[in-house]
């Protein structure tokens, strides 16, 4: 069952870990809804960026919990 954009805002400010997504963005305000990057330290002289990408076909590939009862 999936959830609604409240249910992810709450999900990304309660973890202790960073969420990372360039293409979710509010509807209203088209901002984004979290970091997009991270640059990660790797040793003395490694960098690495990390980009998270949320799969775009999402909307149409899950079932949302007001949807849930009628898809079953």
């Amino acid at each position: 069952m999936d959830f609604e954009a409240e249910h992810l805002l709450i999900f990304i400010r309660q973890n202790d870990f960073p969420i990372l997504v360039i293409n979710i963005r509010e509807r209203e305000t088209e901002k984004l809804l979290a970091r997009y990057y991270l640059i990660q330290q790797l040793g003395a002289s490694l960098e690495i960026g990390i980009l998270g990408i949320a799969y775009p076909d999402t909307p149409f590939t899950t079932i949302s919990e007001r949807d849930h009862d009628e898809q079953i």
